[in-house]
């Protein structure tokens, strides 16, 4: 198939999937910036945001509208987050189809406040894009694209360095800190997001870290020197979900904050300056957010995106560096509840840490793939995937990332099962 062909192929099917896309729908959006023009829209061109294999529980559309205002020709492109076709769609837990309700509170009713609260105690962060419209009915939503403002993603494959990892941290710890603050002036926001976005009854996570779980047993086979993990997994394979729900229940006497949830390499963008060192970076993707202690985000975003050569000690280090980051906001924000201590915090990473544990593994494993067409969501979760699923682990290139998280969690106590023999 010819690159054209191929455009229009991709154009075709988008507009069938989503038939409110259309020419009246861009002229209002235009028309919320410029509302005293005369705008029209000539064409527009529909084509993937993202490779398959790159997103899993929507569709990304870039949107390339050609129009005119007081008779100037202009283009303008925006990136259409919308819900999987039908077929697609069965292949999600019924629990996974109020994400696009969870993103659109989250734009109207969150983000905005936070903004607003850091930019009064002197924070000047701009850490998400603009959203121009969504729709609960027809499941979208419609946001800037961030590449024209020269944002883009690392590659996922190398992960995140040190200065990647504390710019991130950073902008979680502010954010973190101005919804524990929001939360507080606005309790009724709890509701919105009181149950974790994956893990609160989800039998889609819980297959999928069974599965997983299976592959590290046939994965620890394969490596000298990690034949006992093999035997753990086999003990805790039925009661490891269970055991991750319970460490990210949200316990009200500590500090919660609205987490992102998904705090991994793709779902992160960075700007970077004329010497190239990166200087800015936005989140996108809020469509699993909860309202929880805000370790859980720390360790998802480190065990899930860190490069390799981010040590266990840098990991100390960058949990320190975010701790300061989050006390030092929390503190402008005259925040009045209590803060953990450095130590408090850092028993919390421990205990809280099997969630981000068990994803840590799977994207790893996921984002090293050369061809991420060859990772649908039925890869990560059909019985008929598992060799799949340990060739995933078997790739060369993270190999090593894999045996390290594993030592290093085994060293945490995640795999112990009540029935194990040293």
């Amino acid at each position: 198939m010819s690159s054209e062909t191929e455009t229009e192929s991709n154009h075709n099917k988008m507009q069938l999937a989503c038939p409110w896309i259309n020419s009246s729908l861009f002229e209002e959006l235009l028309r919320k910036d410029f509302p005293a023009s005369d705008i029209i829209v000539h064409d527009y061109r529909l084509k993937p945001a993202l490779a398959r294999g790159e997103n899993y529980a929507s569709q990304m559309i870039r949107a390339e509208v050609n129009y005119s205002m007081n008779g100037e020709n202009k283009q303008i492109r925006f990136i259409i987050k919308a819900a999987l076709a039908k077929d697609a769609l069965k292949q999600l837990s019924d629990e996974m189809k109020g994400i696009f309700y969870t993103e659109i509170a989250m734009y109207n009713d969150v983000l905005t406040k936070v903004h607003d609260l850091l930019k009064a105690s002197g924070e000047k962060i701009s850490f998400y894009g603009r959203c121009y419209a969504s729709s609960r009915e027809n499941a979208y939503l419609i946001f800037e694209d961030l590449t024209d403002r020269g944002f883009r993603n690392v590659d996922r494959r190398i992960g995140l360095d040190i200065s990647h990892c504390k710019l991130v941290l950073s902008t979680l710890a502010k954010y973190h800190a101005a919804t524990a603050v929001l939360v507080e002036k606005e309790p009724s926001l709890k509701k919105h997001f009181d149950q974790h976005g994956t893990v609160t009854g989800s039998d889609f996570i819980r297959k999928l870290v069974s599965n997983f779980l299976i592959a590290q047993a046939e994965f620890c086979k394969k490596q000298p020197g990690l034949e006992k993990l093999a035997e753990k997994f086999n003990i805790v394979k039925d009661t490891i979900y269970d055991r991750i729900a319970a460490s990210c229940a949200r316990d009200d006497n500590d500090l919660n904050v609205i987490l992102h949830g998904d705090v991994w390499s793709n779902n992160i963008m960075f700007k970077y300056g004329d010497n190239g060192e990166v200087e800015d970076t936005v989140l996108v993707d809020f469509q699993i957010c909860y309202y929880g202690p805000p370790v859980l985000d720390v360790t998802y975003c480190l065990y899930t995106s860190s490069h390799i050569d981010v040590s266990e000690s840098d990991w100390d280090m960058l949990v320190q560096y975010y701790y300061e980051e989050l006390r030092s906001t929390l503190a402008k924000l005259n925040y009045q509840k209590k803060v953990p201590s450095l130590t408090e915090f850092n028993v919390q990473i421990i205990l809280r840490g099997m969630y981000a544990a068990s994803m840590g593994i799977i994207t790893q494993s996921s984002r090293m793939l050369e061809n991420v067409s060859e990772n649908g969501l039925a890869d990560l979760i059909r019985d008929d995937k598992a060799e799949h699923r340990l060739n995933m682990l078997l790739n060369p290139k993270v190999i090593p990332t894999i045996i390290k998280l594993l030592k290093y969690f085994d060293r945490r106590g995640y795999y112990e099962g009540d029935d194990f023999q040293y």
